[in-house]
């Protein structure tokens, strides 16, 4: 236990120093200390459970599936002048009841990624983005006890964001062509990305294609509706299904809920700091191994803590 402090503690160095040096010279702006730079810290709950379709239809009864997770984190990030950033980001997390050999119980985890406009090519408020990033990830079984395995992952994509619509306050008026704020009211988001995953678990070495969309919507001034979806493809440089050919799995993943952040600060006197949003999740695996297929529906309430130093 106490190598695994030692890690995390490591790993946490760059954002102590950041805030110790905003503090020093004004306690509520680090990025007047480091020019350039911004940071927050998170914490997050997630107490999400689930059934087998085939099972239970609704996560109810004595086949329920616990995937909670709980996570702290932090992030770092660099502004460029071009408009570009690059985010650090070293993070840890625990699961208290997973036992899925391909989901750790808990781990310790440090990410970089880079990012930037493509320009020209939308008129705002409509963005385009490339991304590139790289994170490095220790595994462990129960609460960071027994070393599993370390992932690398390396990424790349792009992410289109579409504003279809726009908020206005009483007294504003849309203008043609446009809204009367920078943040839509109505939009959505696609994501495509490409992904190399090694291990030292070789068999967990894969290539991932895989492509996200995501789509919110205000409910009143309170409230907002989501909306995410995923599919990815799973392609396996070592693992071999029983019919002998390389194994392959196909992830598609549907969330739909409701965001109530801005309705539980009022209504709890909660800071703006505090999030809150629930949804259903619906999980579908399809391999050539049969006895990787699942499908799976879950209740997902997640609730954060996002303070900015």
């Amino acid at each position: 236990m106490s190598r695994i402090c030692t890690i995390f503690l490591i790993l946490a160095l760059p954002t102590a120093a950041v805030a110790q040096t905003a503090n020093s010279a004004n306690p509520s702006a680090a990025s007047a200390a480091i020019p350039g730079w911004s940071g927050n810290w998170m914490v997050q709950a997630a107490p999400v459970f689930g059934s087998d379709r085939d099972v239970a239809p609704f996560p109810v009864g004595n086949e329920v599936i616990d995937d909670s997770e709980f996570r702290a984190g932090t992030n770092l990030v660099h502004t460029f002048r071009n408009g570009s950033s690059l985010t650090l980001s070293p993070g840890a997390s625990y699961s208290p009841n997973q036992f899925d050999s391909d989901q750790p119980a808990s781990t310790l985890s440090l990410a970089m990624s880079v990012q930037g406009p493509l320009k020209g090519l939308v008129q705002a408020p409509d963005a385009l983005t490339w991304m590139a990033g790289y994170q490095v990830r220790a595994d462990f079984d129960e609460a960071f006890e027994d070393y599993a395995r370390t992932d690398q992952t390396f990424g790349l994509g792009i992410e289109f964001t579409n504003v279809l619509a726009y908020l206005c306050g009483p007294e504003q008026v849309p203008y043609v062509g446009g809204g009367c704020t920078q943040s839509g009211g109505l939009q959505y988001k696609i994501i495509p990305t490409l992904e190399w995953v090694e291990s030292t678990d070789h068999d967990r070495e894969r290539f991932n294609p895989k492509l996200a969309a995501e789509v919110s919507r205000p409910i009143g001034s309170l409230s907002a509706l989501y909306a995410e979806s995923s599919i990815e493809r799973r392609f396996y440089e070592r693992l071999v299904a029983p019919n002998g050919d390389q194994r392959r799995d196909m992830r598609a993943s549907v969330t739909v809920g409701v965001d109530v952040s801005k309705w539980s600060q009022q209504a709890l006197h909660l800071p703006a700091a505090f999030s809150f949003k629930v949804g259903v999740r619906w999980v579908n695996v399809s391999s050539n191994d049969p006895a990787a297929e699942s499908d799976q529906v879950y209740i997902v309430p997640e609730m954060t803590w996002r303070q900015t130093f």
